[in-house]
């Protein structure tokens, strides 16, 4: 089974081989991104964290595209995917965590 991502306006869920996880916007913590050299390629992922819940999700999962575009809609201080795509894609072969969002206490 491909990893699927779904999010709406109470959270994001991932649904991989193993099960599905949801955690909702209003838990979110922080969001980072950054790239995992694959040798041959690299693969961009992000990582959100929620207390002690977390998720991790790549670019291949369907619906990616969606959530990266989508998330300044649901958490308002995230950095627009326009601004941090670069950041994290070049240059090659490096980590270039990003962090995208942090809650402001």
């Amino acid at each position: 089974m491909e990893t699927k991502v779904t999010f709406d306006g109470t959270g994001v869920s991932l649904e991989t081989s193993t099960g599905r996880g949801t955690v909702a916007w209003r838990d979110v913590n922080r969001i980072f991104v950054y790239k995992w050299d694959l040798f041959a390629f690299d693969l961009i992922c992000m990582r959100i964290e929620a207390g002690d819940n977390s998720m991790n999700l790549d670019e291949d999962a369907e619906g990616w595209l969606e959530l990266v575009e989508g998330l300044p809609e649901y958490l308002k201080e995230c950095v627009p995917f326009a601004e941090w795509f670069e950041n994290v894609a070049f240059p090659a072969f490096e980590t270039n965590l990003f962090v995208i969002y942090e809650r402001r206490e």
